[in-house]
């Protein structure tokens, strides 16, 4: 059975850098324990313990302020080939062997939620050709359409395994 673990990756390496970092919680790093009925020192870091064969990462595009769901139309790069997630997994579990390669793309053109246009960029496993499937169109796309995507909203990434390389001379 799928699971859905929400894991909140920003766009750029500081922010990335930020969510990694261990921080203080509760106020001023204190966190009421209820085992032993007092206020002790606490920290956090997110971590995953395993990786998923597919990750499924739905961007953050459509803002909700009680009056309307804004676009934000903000360029998110992504990694086609060669996406890393070791940052995200407990050390003890990391394999860096592992990597993800994107394999479809939806997006969204229009201002808000409730209209606009989606179409997919997959791509197609046997020949790794990319195709743009817009309601009854579909065509060949070269890979360029995912430079400067601002419509991105869902990415779909498959997990392969990479040969490791190590170098033995001395």
């Amino acid at each position: 059975m799928p699971r859905f673990i929400e894991i909140k990756i920003c766009a750029s390496p500081s922010s990335i850098h930020e969510q990694q970092t261990i921080k203080d919680i509760g106020n001023h790093g204190q966190w009421y324990c209820q085992h032993c009925d007092k206020l002790r020192h606490a920290k956090k870091k997110i971590y995953l313990l395993e990786v998923p064969s597919v990750l499924i990462l739905q961007l953050k595009r459509f803002n909700n302020d009680l009056r309307s769901f804004s676009k934000i139309d903000t360029l998110i790069e992504y990694d086609l080939d060669d996406l890393d997630l070791n940052t995200y997994v407990v050390p003890s579990r990391q394999d860096k062997s592992i990597r993800y390669k994107l394999t479809a793309v939806s997006n969204h053109w229009g201002r808000f939620i409730d209209g606009g246009h989606f179409a997919t960029y997959a791509k197609l496993p046997t020949t790794q050709d990319w195709y743009k499937y817009n309601d009854d169109r579909v065509g060949k796309m070269d890979k360029s359409i995912h430079v400067n995507n601002y419509s991105a909203y869902t990415l779909v990434y498959q997990q392969e395994k990479k040969d490791l390389i190590i170098d033995t001379a001395v």
